[in-house]
């Protein structure tokens, strides 16, 4: 598309339910996700190899693209979903039909990212509102509404069941929740930004339209409403917010035309009110179903506008497209072809755009790509396509086409269904189109006709058709359907009164079919077809006929044709050249450069250009044949144009490698300059971050002071206070009692004062009386004295007029002396006025200096608030630049500490690689040695044997030189004793080993006392925990006696991650260690480091079992007791008394009796992370605890995860009450399988997330987590329910099983080990490839150690020495830091005689052995004293003696041949038929054809040697055996075993191979004696292992010295340019006739070169293919050395080869040597063999770089 630079367009065709949506769907997920699929990086561990590929600035550039838009993603989803649930429905064929077309447009800009997305939808079934046949539905909306809305929904929309309403069909469909899809329907809603009105307002018309199917109108003449109907119209009104009233009138009336504006209606019949009915309740939802649609582009076209708008400047601009439309991808998705029982309207509208899409496929494809060859002169062979042209011309041609025949008799009132099909009759009947009759009348029907479609022949019926044509609703209804209240409904209404009126179905259907093919006829097609396998829905079912049909019928197979013999390919000669000029090396040809001279004929710069590609290519064709040059343009054939783009892949993808090694150089030095511009700001920001943190420190320093100032003076204030108050209260009382005291002087003040009354009025009624008289007395002397005063007024008024007189007479006697005196007063009068002005002068001058002084404060004011504001600036400046600085410091650190962490989590990663990878190869190393060390007089029955170690966190602080390394040590210890290890516990930081003398070892961390030594000190090797041995309880005399002793036997321990549990034999349990979580169960939450007694479990224990941090027990009886954290307790009863020993959290530290939960008795206990396993004896097991993983075997609760914020309180008690009564015991109903009763298991294990039982069947099942495969169900998803392991599992019987933290292990009865999830073990062979993860990246992911492997299926696994011992019970044991698997082992060799050294004396035991088939000869029951045929021993003379073969006399001897040497010189082996195996020994031997070990016979001579089985005794005579027996008494031979599991290159039935170290170790000690080593094997046996070990030290090293051999693409091509060159000069100087010589010969050497790099290739693969193997099977009948190699040659050949194809090429190889060489005699042989020994390996290497398959 971008080359091109045209749209592209995908049209979906196909019938009916062949599944056009579901790709539809699946092509817009892909081109959503194309940017994640394309620009995937790759992981920063991989070598630069790994570089990314692509052209430079496409998808494949990481540097250039942005994020990958996710919410135009969701929107188109949720559009696509929403448009499904109201445009879907079940019909007869598809319970998921789409019942709509769509044309889906994702735009692009110039990246993959979608830069935005449109649906167009059109083509609606309108008529399945109303209508549907038996057995079908509705449209999905429907029931999801009705059967998923709550009851506030229901209640607001009025919505009731699905039988009370007409409209739809009640039937529910298998496998859809309609519940479940309302509430994905509602989330949709809210995705794409519908509001709650806009919701609301869809669903209530959805009701309504549901309501108006209920609405009758009788059976009279004229249309009527019954109380029913009426109550219907009212809901219909309530719900579409019109006029009450309105509807019910509007529906009884017909409106039979319109004037001037205004409707004329008469009353309605019956069949017209239902018409109406029903139209109006399509049209409501054909607007309802636009409505959303348009919702859905509006919402789509908001969110990437931005991304449009940049999408836009890449438009095309090419004439026929839309003006500035981007470049995009339609999807093209119509109703497929329909052929059903009865087909009306809709069914011809359906098939009517099948054919047109069909008509425009091939159009566009075939008609245009034939035209194109015609005018470029291209002559080839018509293919014969079938078109459909005729077919459309016959539907919608004017105007003789069905349609517009239709459309135009819905014109006229009069015309009906039957007059419409006379006139198709009349006009189409006798009509043919290439002799083919196109429409056809049926021979019964009155009322139908047929149409020859392409897609088959189609009968319709036309009842009915004008009315569905016309399809219109009455101009009254429209009007009161538009007077809604709800603006949703209005504008449905008002939005179609602009629509054409007048224009029916067919005539809308017609311009819509052509504006697609219009819209799609200018981008480039991708035409799909779906070919629907059955009609019945059948999943795995092929009908070959109709899928026969539906070839034929689409014409597919000619397209087919087509493709493969035309020229698909097609372009201009300047296109070409461009595109393919970057593969032809630079100096290949002078004329051939990146950029022509102008002026250049491109057409001859293609011809030249070609020739180079095809010597490239190395095509076999001939270039005239897949090549056609035009006038314009070049047109290639389909396998010539993958060549050359394959060619040019590789180009580019060097180039980009180049690109990127460029960047990286730039971005190296960039990174250099960052970092001392980030070192030079460390150091700023250091500095910045001391001054604040001294600041802040000075900060902290003087708020403390503030602090304690504030605090001292609140102490003083509230000290005076309290005196304050003391002594306010003291007034307060004091102010009472005073105030009582006042008012009790008050009262008797006012006694006192009324007796003064009393007495007063007396005495004032006799002073009245005495006054009375007074009065008289003064009346008379007022008399006198007034007459007295006129006298003397008189007197006084004469003596003032006399004054008046003598004064004026003495002033004018004396007038001198008045003048003075008023001189005197004038000068009084101007001093105080000149006093007065003097102080109003002072005073004004007083203010007017005020006035200046409070000036020049004010300045000075001014000046000091300014200061003060300026030096406040400045602090608040430099505070600023101080947080600005320490933020920036923030930042930086932060990146700092960022950078820091994932470092630090890449380091932490890497050594817990290098831990798993040191602890794999010292546990293989130890167990190496430990299989090959013989056993000695004090070795044991039993052992215990560590076979994996999964390391989850870095140990090497805690274990030093690695876990594993210490278990084994202690083992080895105790076996020089006597003793053995039973069992070895992990904790999270410590281990515990138990012996079979009840002894404890412990070494680890002690943070909490796990050890149980007393103290927390740290033990590194580990140490006798020898506290518990004095542990006694009093009344238990067994237990104080053995206190006494010092011998108290353990019999069983548990480990949690940081505690722990011994049960002794006494009964009696001890814990120690963390008890935080109330997991050591002594009724307290602390932590001891010493053992100590369960006072609690009063009876005797016989089981205990730990989790991460909970305990369980069965004590007598088989009752259970459990205590520790409450997430695992399972909801346990405890009595009034026992609550005090729960905490606020949960957790109890006291042991509770399930007997409550649990009524049965229980047998078997085990306990993961956080749940509960119990098994009991009837074979049920009860789970209880966590359920986060499904680890209880059974359905989660219905509830919520997780409980929401803003929860009331009876919300959480009911969320509670949920989850305590999920994780209660209950019986696992699933592990019965077909049983009716129990479920019959006889053992389980827990891990810690998952858990494993097995039956009595010997049947193996999972649950739990599998992120890790260790379900074994082939994949690594997580599952609820059970799950039965299969796979190599199927038909073996186990025994034992054993899970683990990431793994899970099972035991067979046959003594096989299988393995599943991840593990460092190597599995057996197995013809059966292993399954592919869909939840990993290969099987080796990013977090595995180089050793470590994922297996999703059970896998059978080698174990070492496992040909000396018999494994008899798997054990796992885990934590959160590490987890463990191993094996307990019974020895073979106990019967074995020993010698005075404690090594086994073999030749003792061979001598036995053969006296016993002496004695035992022609005894039935001799073969049970054989304990092991396929022992094997290596027999060799020492210096005196002989060892030679078997005679040819004996059963031993006969028919064997004489064989040659080996390719390691010593050692070779007789035929499959052969009991006896000699080592580079020819027989019979001398005297009398003695069987036994002769000194004179041939092969007699020292060092000679022999390889013979316990069977090969079997069958050698009396005679034989008595001369062998002889020789083996006098010492004459030396007698040693051969380590292997059975016959030499062969697999033994139910046994095991080992791998190539045990292999080669093991066959080399048997071959080499004690006394006298060999120097020819042992330098054999040195470069073997050598070889071997440097290919596993590359293995281990991570790959970074692992193949520097690597096939250069480049450099071959250059040799070709060369050896090309060098023939075309041969050419020049030879004749015609040598030069198809040497072309032959040319060929044959590029085929042999070509060989030749693909073996080196396949070698390279094989190389890492066998970096995660250990074994692989060997070639029956060779040795060891010969299979190794022949095994490289044929796996570098092909990988795919299994062992029984190896051995036939071996076989065939090895006869052609011996053909080759001539001759069949040992002597021969040897001759030859010095003269190239590994003639038959070079044979093999011939044939296979040469080409040959098997059977040639």
């Amino acid at each position: 598309m971008f080359s091109s630079r045209s749209s592209q367009a995908i049209v979906l065709t196909g019938l009916a339910g062949s599944g056009k949506t579901e790709v539809g769907k699946l092509c817009a997920q892909y081109l959503l996700c194309m940017r994640s699929i394309e620009d995937e990086p790759s992981p920063k561990s991989k070598p630069p190899r790994h570089l990314p590929s692509g052209p430079i600035g496409l998808s494949s550039n990481p540097f250039i693209l942005g994020p990958s838009p996710s919410e135009i993603s969701k929107q188109l989803t949720a559009s696509l979903a929403l448009l499904e649930s109201f445009g879907s429905a079940s019909t007869s064929r598809n319970p998921h039909s789409s019942r709509f077309g769509r044309y889906v447009k994702l735009y692009f800009g110039g990246t993959v990212d979608v830069a935005g997305a449109h649906v167009d939808a059109w083509f609606m079934d309108r008529k399945r509102v109303t209508s549907q046949a038996d057995g079908e539905r509705g449209f999905h909306i429907f029931y999801q509404m009705i059967l998923g809305a709550n009851s506030a929904q229901k209640n607001a929309h009025k919505l009731k069941t699905l039988q009370d309403y007409t409209y739809l069909n009640n039937i529910r469909i298998n496998g859809m929740n309609d519940e479940v899809e309302f509430s994905k329907t509602q989330e949709h809603f809210r995705t794409l930004g519908f509001t709650d009105e806009d919701v609301a307002s869809i669903l209530s018309t959805l009701s309504a339209i549901l309501e108006l199917g209920n609405v009758s109108f009788g059976s009279n003449s004229n249309a009527s409403l019954d109380s029913k109907s009426k109550t219907c119209v009212k809901n219909v009104e309530d719900l579409l917010k019109i006029p009450s009233g309105s509807l019910a009138s509007t529906l009884l009336q017909k409106a039979i035309g319109t004037t001037r504006g205004k409707t004329t209606t008469v009353d309605a019949a019956v069949d017209a009110a239902i018409l109406s009915r029903d139209t109006l309740a399509r049209t409501l939802y054909c607007r309802v179903f636009d409505f959303v649609a348009a919702k859905c582009n509006e919402a789509m076209a908001s969110s990437s506008k931005n991304s449009m708008d940049r999408a836009k400047q890449f438009a095309p601009h090419l004439p026929g497209t839309v003006a500035d439309e981007p470049l995009h991808v339609g999807i093209v998705d119509l109703p497929g072809f329909e052929d059903g029982n009865e087909n009306g309207f809709d069914q011809l509208g359906i098939n009517y755009g099948s054919e047109k899409l069909q008509n425009q496929v091939v159009r566009s494809l075939y008609e245009s790509q034939f035209s194109k060859y015609t005018t470029e002169g291209l002559n080839t062979v018509p293919f014969q396509l079938s078109t459909n042209a005729a077919v459309c011309d016959v539907l919608d041609k004017k105007p003789q086409g069905i349609l517009c025949m239709l459309d135009e008799a819905c014109r006229y009132p009069r015309n009906t269904d039957k007059t419409f099909l006379q006139k198709i009759s009349t006009t189409h009947m006798r009509a043919r189109a290439n002799g083919k009759q196109l429409i056809a009348k049926p021979e019964s029907g009155d009322e139908t006709f047929i149409v020859k479609n392409s897609f088959g022949d189609t009968e319709y019926n036309v009842t009915g058709f004008l009315e569905s044509n016309k399809d219109k609703l009455g101009a009254h209804i429209s009007e009161v359907m538009s007077g809604s209240k709800s603006a949703t409904v209005a504008a449905f209404f008002k939005a179609s009164e602009l629509d054409n009126s007048s224009a029916t179905v067919s005539k809308r259907l017609i311009e819509d079919i052509s504006k697609l093919t219009e819209s799609i006829s200018n981008s480039s097609l991708l035409p799909v077809r779906c070919i629907m396998p059955n009609a019945t829905q059948t999943p795995g079912k092929m009908d070959l006929a109709l899928i026969q049909k539906q070839l034929t019928d689409q014409d597919i197979l000619s397209a087919v044709k087509m493709r493969q013999d035309g020229f698909t390919y097609n372009s201009t000669f300047t296109v070409f050249y461009e595109r393919f000029i970057i593969v032809i090396p630079a100096n290949a040809d002078a004329k051939l450069t990146l950029v022509p001279k102008p002026g250049s004929d491109y057409k001859q710069l293609c011809k030249l250009l070609l020739t180079h590609l095809y010597k490239l290519a190395l095509l076999g064709d001939a270039m005239d044949k897949s090549v056609f040059f035009g006038s314009s343009c070049i047109f290639l054939k389909h396998k010539v144009i993958q060549a050359f783009e394959a060619l040019r892949k590789v180009k580019l993808q060097d180039m980009d490698r180049a690109a990127v090694l460029l960047q990286a150089t730039w971005r190296m030095g960039t990174a250099k300059l960052q970092h001392r511009a980030l070192k030079k700001g460390v150091s700023r920001a250091q500095a910045s971050w001391r001054s604040i943190y001294y600041r802040h420190r000075y900060l902290l320093e003087k708020e403390s002071i503030n602090v304690l100032q504030l605090a001292a003076r609140g102490f003083v204030a509230r000290k005076k206070y309290k005196e304050t108050l003391l002594s306010s209260k003291t007034i307060a009382n004091f102010y009472q009692k005073l105030k009582g005291r006042i008012r009790w002087k008050k009262l008797q003040n006012t006694v006192r004062a009324l007796h003064s009354l009393s007495r007063a009025y007396i005495v004032r009624q006799h002073v009245n009386r005495m006054l009375e008289a007074v009065e008289m007395l003064q009346m008379c002397a007022r008399e006198f004295l007034k007459r007295n005063k006129v006298h003397y007024t008189k007197v006084r008024v004469s003596l003032r007029i006399q004054g008046w007189f003598r004064g004026y007479k003495a002033r004018d006697y004396m007038k001198e002396a008045v003048d003075y005196l008023a001189s005197k007063r004038k000068e009084r009068f101007r001093a105080r006025a000149v006093k007065k002005a003097q102080n109003r002068w002072k005073g004004l001058m007083i203010r007017r200096r005020f006035k200046q002084l409070r000036q020049a404060a004010c300045t000075l004011q001014q000046f000091s608030r300014a200061y003060a504001r300026r030096k406040m600036f400045l602090a608040i400046r430099r505070a600023a630049v101080g947080l600005q600085s320490g933020v920036r410091g923030m930042k930086a650190r932060d990146t700092v500490r960022t950078v820091r962490n994932e470092k630090m989590v890449a380091e932490e990663q890497t050594r817990i690689k290098e831990s798993n990878q040191r602890e794999a190869k010292l546990l293989s190393n130890l167990n190496a040695s430990r299989a090959g060390a013989t056993s000695n007089a004090k070795s044991r029955n039993f052992r215990y044997d560590l076979m994996d170690v999964d390391i989850l966190v870095d140990n090497e602080d805690v274990y030093e030189g690695g876990w594993s390394k210490n278990a084994v040590e202690l083992d080895n210890e105790l076996a020089k004793k006597g003793r053995r290890i039973s069992s070895v516990l992990v904790g999270s930081a410590h281990t515990l080993a138990l012996t079979d003398t009840g002894e404890i070892w412990t070494w680890g961390w002690s943070d909490s006392g796990q050890l149980g030594h007393g103290s927390h000190g740290h033990e590194n090797a580990p140490r006798p925990l020898e506290n518990l041995m004095f542990q006694s309880q009093s009344g238990d005399t067994v237990a104080i006696d053995r206190a006494m002793s010092g011998r108290l036997s353990i019999k069983q321990v548990a480990v949690g991650e940081d505690h722990t549990l011994a049960l002794g034999d006494t009964g009696k349990v001890f814990s120690w260690g963390n008890g935080k979580k109330g997991q050591l169960g002594h009724g307290d939450y602390k932590s001891i480091s010493f053992p100590r007694c369960i006072q609690a479990l009063k009876w005797n224990t016989s089981t205990v079992a730990c989790g991460s941090h909970h305990s369980v027990s069965i004590g007598h009886g088989g009752a259970l007791y459990e205590w520790g954290a409450g997430v695992a307790m399972g909801g346990v009863m405890l009595t009034n008394s026992q609550k005090k020993f729960v905490s606020p959290k949960g957790d109890v530290c006291y042991p509770a009796n399930m007997k409550e939960l649990i009524k049965q008795k229980i047998r078997m206990i085990d306990c993961g992370s956080k749940f509960s396993l119990a098994l009991t004896y009837d074979g049920d097991v009860y789970s209880w605890g966590g359920n986060e993983f499904n680890e209880l075997g059974r359905p989660k609760g219905s509830g919520p995860a997780m409980l929401e914020d803003g929860a009331t309180p009876a919300e959480v008690a009911e969320w509670e009450a949920a989850k305590a009564a999920e994780a209660r015991p209950a019986i696992i109903e699933e592990l019965k399988l077909r049983r009716k009763h129990h479920a019959g298991i006889v053992g389980m294990s827990a891990g810690a997330r998952h858990s494993v039982v097995v039956n009595s069947a010997g049947q193996v099942m999972c649950w739990g987590c599998n992120e890790f495969g260790n379900l074994g169900n082939g994949d690594t998803y997580n599952y609820e329910g059970i799950h039965q392991v299969l796979g190599d599992l199927t038909g073996k019987t186990v025994s034992h099983v054993a899970a683990g933290w990431r793994n899970s292990a099972a035991l067979t009865s046959d003594g096989d080990v299988f393995v599943w999830g991840m593990t460092s073990l190597s599995a057996r062979d197995s013809d059966r490839p292993m399954p592919n993860l869909p939840g990993k990246k290969g099987s080796h992911g990013p977090d595995l150690g180089p050793m470590q492997s994922i297996s999703a299926v059970p896998k059978k696994i080698y174990r070492a020495g496992q040909s000396l011992t018999t494994a008899v019970d798997v054990h796992s044991s885990w934590s959160r830091n590490i987890s463990s698997l191993s094996v307990t082992v019974r020895s073979r060799h106990t019967e074995l005689p020993l010698t005075s050294s404690g090594n086994i004396d073999w030749r003792a035991y061979l001598l036995k052995k053969v006296n016993t088939l002496i004695a035992m000869q022609g005894k039935p029951e001799f073969e049970k004293n054989l304990t092991d045929e396929s022992r094997e021993f290596v027999v060799k003379s020492i210096a005196g003696g002989g060892a030679g073969a078997m005679g040819a006399t004996s059963p031993a001897g006969r028919g064997a041949s004489p064989m040659g040497k080996s390719p390691m010189g010593k050692i070779s082996s007789s035929a499959s038929g052969g009991s006896l195996k000699g080592l580079g020994m020819t027989s019979p031997v001398g005297g009398r054809h003695s069987p036994g070990l002769d000194a004179h016979s041939p092969a007699g001579k020292p060092g000679s040697m022999l390889v013979l089985s316990e069977k090969d005794l079997r069958n050698m005579n009396g005679n034989d055996l008595r001369t062998f027996a002889r020789q083996l008494k006098s010492g004459e031979v030396k007698v040693q075993p051969r380590h292997s599991g059975g016959e030499t290159g062969k697999k033994k039935k139910g046994g095991s191979s080992m791998t190539f170290g045990e292999q080669s170790g093991n066959f080399f000690r048997g071959v080499r004696s004690n006394d006298a080593a060999d120097e020819e094997i042992i330098a054999l046996e040195k470069s073997w292992n050598s070889n071997h070990a440097s290919k596993l030290d590359s293995r281990w090293k991570g790959g970074a010295e692992r193949m520097q051999d690597t096939v250069s693409i480049s450099g071959e091509l250059k040799k070709r340019q060369m050896k090309e060159k060098e023939m075309l000069e041969m050419m020049a100087k030879k004749g015609v006739d040598g030069i198809h010589a040497e072309e032959e010969e040319k060929r044959q050497k590029e085929k042999l070169l070509k060989a030749e790099l693909t073996m080196r290739k396949k070698e390279l693969d094989t190389k890492k293919w066998r970096a995660g193997r250990e074994g692989k099977k060997k070639v029956e009948g060779g040795d060891m050395m010969d299979f190794f190699k022949v095994e490289h040659l044929v796996a570098a050949s092909n990988d795919n080869y299994t062992s029984a194809q190896v051995k036939e090429i071996y076989h065939r190889a090895d006869k052609e040597h011996k053909l080759h060489m001539g001759g069949g005699g040992e002597e021969g042989a040897e001759e030859k063999e010095e003269g190239g020994g590994d003639s038959s390996l070079m044979a093999i290497t011939r044939r296979l770089s040469m080409g040959f398959k098997l059977g040639e």
